[in-house]
């Protein structure tokens, strides 16, 4: 499985099972760090240069390393999406980073708070049905979500049964 970096991969990170036999490929080394703690999971962390904004490795070794990769998931941060456009990313190394990310993938999840749907940003990443899947939160608006799931893409959404929803993002975040 590959995991983005951000905080919404961090967040994933953070709720994969303390028991989980994958292996896990990221960019990013706090994600790394996060999924270290499950057992007994292998992790591999690609490397290039670190981007001090976002803080992961970014570059074409980067680009390179998940060239040679096929994965069964994809789990990636979205910063915008939209039906029309696509899957953006806010700095041009990192849209090439999860551009490769994807294309190694068999499936995609894109993990995407409100404000992320129907929003663009700075570098276009794939088409919107490059996703197979999209985790968004429980306060996410059909009208936002629905026409993701026209495209035939599977909206996921967090089990509020129990009264417990998945953690929120952080303010600072």
């Amino acid at each position: 499985m590959i995991v983005d970096g951000g905080s919404t991969a961090e967040m994933f990170a953070g709720m994969v099972p303390l028991r989980c036999s994958a292996t896990f490929i990221t960019h990013c080394p706090a994600t790394a760090v996060a999924l270290a703690t499950r057992s007994p999971a292998e992790i591999v962390l690609v490397g290039g240069r670190l981007d001090p904004f976002s803080r992961v490795a970014v570059g074409a070794s980067a680009v390179e390393a998940y060239s040679n990769i096929s994965a069964d998931l994809c789990v990636v941060g979205l910063s915008g999406i939209n039906v029309s456009k696509g899957i953006y990313s806010p700095h041009y190394e990192e849209s090439l980073v999860r551009a490769a990310m994807i294309d190694a993938a068999n499936e995609t999840v894109g993990l995407a708070i409100t404000d992320k749907l129907g929003t663009g940003d700075a570098f276009n990443v794939a088409p919107a049905t490059a996703l197979t899947h999209l985790a968004v939160d429980a306060e996410a608006p059909g009208e936002l979500t629905r026409p993701f799931e026209e495209m035939g893409i599977r909206v996921l959404r967090p089990d509020t049964s129990n009264g417990h929803t998945a953690p929120q993002r952080r303010p600072d975040a």
